[in-house]
């Protein structure tokens, strides 16, 4: 470059040094993004026996920005390992990393926003996909060595929520799910706020539809503060409120719920069809104590209903229940025949013979020829439940029991 103008030759070096500086950048970035998703592939397999697929990472060194598409991440349905099946699938993520984090492995993500994610929890028997992701979630457990990450706060949009025995025909199906998880400068408190228009639940009597969900809340040292849950069903409603306190690492629950409840609506529940079932109940209540040993109580009244084809002027209820047990004491109905009902119900679950024993007391109005003197009938019935997997199934098989065609 000797005969070269000495202008000329600073432009070649500059030209050089630019074409340089992004050939290392463009290196550094892509040994950043091999990093990362390795990091992330380690992280899913050593914190929680999982696997991700990802099909690709795009890093902006200029901007501090990060965009994931085509994340898929796979759990073993149960323990031996042999079938895996996806649980989460996230199209588009975006959002902003600290740049700093990127040298030391340690992940900061500013906020991220999932695009369009897909939750699909499969139960088949005793086998699923998210249980032993969800244990050691909320165990805190951290993958070993380096790459692990900080989430301050992420949003989601349009996420769609599946659970059932199958990927074709779900159970539970949650749409178009909006929210966020924003936390403090200190990351010791996040606040949660989620809402959806759609909420269906397939039963083998029908769909129950939900035309509104919410759930609001705070997380704070392994609690859960001033959340609010809320449930619409035009023109019923239901909501809960309280707190769930971590005391010496056991949850310990402060609830309280209230609600107006169309009976039409969530026959299905209870095997039944909606001309089987109609008028309002409203219910107020409240749980309290820790998680494995709470108490209950519950107040239901209502009037005018029909309940599995039978048509009541009134009905009253209170209840003491808790995990493995319900005590119905009194339970009172007007038919609209001007009979009356008087019943008590005592149940104990997730024994090794699960039993209900109900007492019925029945008046009715003896005929004219026997002078008009009202007639007492008391029946006493042991009901035995079949031993389920869990609890919540034997709640149900209960139900079933009480309101389905075996006690008409």
């Amino acid at each position: 470059m000797s005969g070269l103008p000495k202008g000329r030759v600073l432009s070649i070096l500059v030209v050089l040094g630019v074409f340089v500086l992004f050939a290392v950048l463009y290196e550094v970035r892509h040994s950043f993004e091999q990093a990362l998703r390795a990091d992330l592939v380690r992280s899913v397999d050593s914190g929680f026996n999982g696997r991700i697929e990802i099909g690709s990472v795009d890093l902006s060194l200029l901007l501090g920005t990060v965009a994931f598409r085509q994340v898929r991440v796979l759990f073993p349905m149960g323990k031996d390992g042999k079938i895996w099946r996806p649980l989460f699938f996230f199209p588009e993520v975006d959002g902003h990393v600290s740049l700093l984090s990127l040298l030391n492995r340690i992940y900061d993500f500013r906020d991220l926003t999932f695009q369009h994610p897909l939750v699909t929890a499969l139960v088949q028997g005793d086998k699923d996909n998210y249980r032993g992701f969800l244990e050691k979630w909320r165990s805190g457990i951290r993958p070993s060595g380096d790459g692990g990450a900080t989430v301050r706060s992420f949003r989601v949009n349009d996420a769609r929520i599946e659970w059932g025995p199958d990927l074709k025909t779900p159970l539970v199906v949650l749409e178009k799910l909006e929210g966020s998880v924003e936390s403090n400068l200190l990351m010791d408190r996040f606040r949660i706020r989620f809402s959806s228009p759609t909420l269906t639940v397939q039963t083998r009597s029908g769909v129950v539809p939900v035309d509104g969900f919410r759930f609001a809340g705070n997380i704070e040292r392994g609690s859960l503060r001033d959340f609010r849950f809320e449930l619409s069903m035009k023109p019923s409603w239901f909501w809960i409120k309280g707190n769930v306190t971590r005391i010496q690492d056991r949850p310990f629950l402060d609830l309280f719920f209230h609600g107006k409840i169309d009976l039409s609506m969530i026959a299905p529940l209870f095997g039944g069809k909606p001309k089987e079932f109609s008028g309002n109940l409203r219910t107020d209540g409240y749980i309290h104590g820790p998680i494995h040993h709470w108490n209950g109580n519950v107040l239901v009244q209502g009037g005018d209903l029909t309940v599995s084809g039978k048509r009541y002027r009134s009905v009253s209820l209170r209840a003491r229940f808790a995990p493995e047990r319900l005590h119905i004491q009194p339970f009172s109905a007007v038919l609209s025949n001007e009979g009356a009902i008087s019943a008590s119900l005592i149940a104990n679950l997730s024994t090794k013979a699960p039993v209900a024993r109900i007492k019925i007391r029945q008046d009715r109005r003896a005929p004219s020829i026997l002078g008009d003197t009202p007639v007492q009938v008391t029946v006493t019935r042991t009901v035995h439940l079949p031993r389920r997997e869990n609890v919540l199934d034997e709640w149900l098989e209960l139900v079933g029991k009480v309101l389905g065609p075996s006690m008409s």
